[in-house]
């Protein structure tokens, strides 16, 4: 009897690893599924969030890894926005007013292999829309760039 027992025990153990294991492997599934548009816009910063923390001490490291949806220009009389990632702030010599504030700082942004600098007044209040998502989506995987994912996010 005492055998039985302990042989119950090893299997109700083996049972619980099992458990573990399949928990963690959807866990990991989930962390690294690529984001959606909805996710991605957690991490969207508008030109009035950048207005409203421009003079922070920590402004640069606070934006940094954050979106934002950036005018490249007009195509065919349609304004042309793109999603790009913050990846720095640096200062200009021109000084150029965005919203009730002076500053000389622009944001250094990339999309896909591209890196550029723009003034922040370039930068708009509008959600990402499909179109610039699935652009933005097929721009990184042209580049060869991993997708960003839930974990990314989860990290920011």
């Amino acid at each position: 009897p005492v055998s039985v027992f302990f042989r119950f025990v090893l299997m109700a153990e083996k049972e619980n690893e099992k458990e573990t294991e399949k928990e963690k492997a959807a866990e990991k599934e989930k962390k690294e599924k690529p984001v959606t548009i909805k996710q991605l816009s957690k991490l969207r910063l508008g030109r009035e969030s950048l207005e409203k923390w421009i003079n922070e001490k920590d402004f640069e490291e606070i934006i940094q890894g954050c979106f934002v949806r950036v005018l490249l220009g007009e195509k065919q009389g349609k304004r042309l926005y793109r999603i790009a990632v913050i990846r720095g702030v640096q200062n200009s010599d021109a000084v150029y007013k965005i919203g009730d504030s002076f500053t000389t700082k622009l944001l250094v942004l990339n999309s896909g292999n591209a890196h550029k600098t723009f003034k922040m007044d370039f930068i708009s209040n509008g959600d990402f829309t499909a179109d610039e998502y699935k652009e933005w989506q097929e721009q990184m995987q042209k580049c060869g760039l991993p997708p960003l994912t839930t974990k990314d996010v989860d990290r920011k």
